[in-house]
């Protein structure tokens, strides 16, 4: 074991969803673009700091530590098809699954944390905005999406 002997592994696994059109930015690679010193993928990487793995599900560019990177089937297929290609690409099944749109820069650890633990005894939890819709930033049980996946 190695330095953190005793301490729990994480109980989860997070896909950061950055492959999309970006069609409301006229096509621009939004995890590289910039907001308050950082790109949004780094905001996005920080945010799920302490997933036991990372999935990327884009083009593969630069970051500030390890992560594995995929393309959804078909290419540009939306968040469904780019969240089974981040499970799919797992080097481990976890227990649970964080999903991260890569353009939610105000995402932080507690956030990842407080629907973590939401999460429990349940299927999932997501963020909702303040008409109740579903955000994309959120928890899913891994078995429980294994089950309903097409």
């Amino acid at each position: 074991m190695g330095p953190d002997a005793g301490t729990p592994a994480p109980s989860y696994a997070a896909v950061v969803l950055a492959g999309g059109t970006a069609a409301r930015l006229d096509g621009i690679d939004k995890a590289g673009v910039e907001y308050a010193g950082r790109t949004l993928l780094e905001h996005a990487l920080a945010a799920v700091a302490g997933a036991a793995e990372t999935v990327v599900v884009g083009d593969h560019v630069p970051t500030s530590r390890p992560v594995t990177f995929t393309r959804e089937d078909p290419p540009y297929g939306g968040p469904a098809a780019g969240l089974l290609a981040g499970r799919d690409a797992l080097a481990v099944t976890p227990a649970r699954l964080f999903v991260l749109a890569v353009d939610m820069p105000l995402v932080g650890p507690g956030a990842v944390a407080r629907l973590l633990d939401a999460a429990t005894e349940h299927d999932g939890a997501f963020l909702t905005d303040e008409d109740g819709r579903r955000q994309l930033a959120g928890v899913v049980d891994v078995a429980a999406l294994d089950r309903v996946r097409p």
